[in-house]
């Protein structure tokens, strides 16, 4: 019998999820990306979906230059 693939990924197209490298880092071995709206309050990835004012550029001034 064939083991079955634990592993499940994401197939949503356009999604992604911009993560602070600290915060990489804190997660530790794991990270699960929660896609459904089933759990009572959203997980701690989700502010950081489709988060891509993370890596706009700076406003003149506001990098100290």
């Amino acid at each position: 019998m064939a083991p079955r693939i634990k592993e499940q990924f994401l197939l949503l197209p356009f999604t992604f999820y911009l993560l602070p490298f600290f915060v990489f880092i804190g997660y530790g071995s794991e990270i699960h990306l929660v896609e459904t709206d089933k759990r009572q309050r959203k997980p701690r990835s989700a502010k950081y979906r489709e988060a891509g004012e993370l890596i706009l550029p700076l406003q003149f001034g506001a990098a100290g230059f």
